[in-house]
């Protein structure tokens, strides 16, 4: 299956705008958890001292039975305020508590990274999280959602974009901020509270972090933007206290209701309207603002490719910045020879120093699998194990969430 159509995607004529993409782009999960087993808080207390004594994150990991892929993990060397652990990855972040019941504060806090939930689609991501704490000997008691991204990505011309959108807003929030870079529009915030509304040129702010998500580009289907239009992205920061309010408490709220928070945030919190001067019943809304109403269908799907281009992308990066001090290397051992007109550097020779310099700096073999066990948990993706084991749930007939027998033993799955 293709997913680059032919680049300079252009709106038709009289077509105020086109949804490309819609989805949940950063979640935060509060669950209560009962350890029932309480060996992975052991061996986070040990992974939190040695990190403590090296003053640097060591790495761990959570087995799986069903043979998809591990969770690869950092302790940190210290916790947080509420809670004892704090385990870092690629794909989402855990706090964990050290209690083994359930508190009034939750046993696991876990946040969703951006790249995973538009790879996975959220409901897989969060079955993740159930068989991970599962595996480790953790019931979850509820699994709550603490803050919820939703966003709309629409193609629009330049000419409704690069207007003074301010003054076209009417929400009820009274705080509103647009950004600039240069004299370009980057974006306009609205709100800073339990809910925050959002409207920014997408490819610019990727751009601005390093390319990090191009594979957004596969998501919308095309190669590039034209000169004459924009991939504007409206999204929605809600809060626990301002989604709880809308009807929303579990993970489960949140999947059933997404379409009706949306049309919550499009149609009474925020509105885009041709004058907000006038009475509220002669207000037009503008051309573009009913396709973000109606774009958002609830439905993310999986986008299994992305992991390709964002493994791709973080190559090409890391690529870059080894010859960056490669070059400095040389740079900063030839002082005061300088490089002859005509004279050529071998290549060959010149990353043999790598060898040399990290040997001289006291590097050895074992030294070596220690940085790379603790980096792979920074560039681990949950990969195509991790897909088999969704399609071979869905072939049995197993709905997610649905809570497998509980094994007595679990020793041998976290580390």
């Amino acid at each position: 299956m293709t997913i680059s159509p032919p680049s300079n995607v252009r709106l038709s004529p009289g077509e105020p705008a086109r949804v490309l993409a819609c989805g949940i782009d950063s979640l935060v999960l509060a669950l209560d958890v009962h350890w029932l087993d309480e060996r992975l808080l052991y061996k986070l207390a040990e992974l939190k001292q040695e990190a403590a004594g090296n003053d640097a994150e060591v790495p761990g990991r959570i087995m799986l039975d069903d043979g998809s892929a591990a969770w690869l993990f950092t302790v940190k060397p210290h916790g947080t305020s509420g809670h004892a652990y704090l385990l870092n990855s690629g794909s989402m972040s855990w706090s964990v508590g050290h209690s083994p019941t359930p508190t009034s504060r939750p046993g696991v806090m876990v946040t969703i990274r951006s790249e995973t939930l538009w790879t996975h689609g959220p409901a897989s991501v969060v079955q993740r999280v159930h068989d991970l704490i599962d595996a480790a000997g953790g019931k979850v008691m509820a699994c709550k959602v603490s803050r919820a991204d939703l966003c709309v990505d629409v193609l629009l011309p330049v000419a409704a974009w690069d207007r003074e959108l301010r003054e076209y807003v009417v929400s009820r929030a009274e705080y509103r901020v647009p950004f600039f870079s240069k004299l370009r529009r980057t974006g306009l915030q609205i709100g800073k509270g339990k809910i925050m509304g959002r409207m920014y040129d997408k490819p610019l702010e990727i751009i601005a972090r390093g390319g990090k998500k191009i594979w957004m580009y596969d998501v919308w289907g095309v190669q590039s933007v034209a000169d004459d239009h924009r991939i504007i992205r409206v999204e929605f920061e809600a809060k626990r206290e301002g989604i709880k309010a809308l009807g929303v408490d579990t993970f489960e709220d949140l999947e059933q209701l997404t379409p009706n928070l949306w049309a919550y945030f499009t149609g009474q919190w925020l509105r885009m309207v041709d004058d907000p001067a006038k009475h509220h019943t002669r207000q037009k809304l503008l051309p573009w603002w009913p396709v973000v109403q109606a774009g958002y269908t609830g439905a993310q799907h999986a986008m299994p490719l992305i992991r390709a281009k964002a493994v791709k992308a973080d190559r090409e990066q890391l690529c870059k910045q080894l010859l960056g001090y490669l070059t400095s290397l040389v740079a900063a051992d030839r002082q005061g020879d300088l490089i002859e007109p005509g004279e050529m550097l071998d290549l060959e020779t010149h990353l043999a120093m790598v060898k040399d310099t990290v040997k001289e700096y006291g590097w050895n073999d074992a030294e070596f699998t220690e940085r790379v066990k603790l980096r792979q948990a920074r560039y681990q993706r949950e990969g195509e194990k991790f897909a088999a084991a969704e399609c071979a749930r869905a072939q049995a007939g197993v709905s997610l969430f649905k809570r497998s027998q509980r094994r007595t033993h679990t020793g041998s799955n976290s580390a």
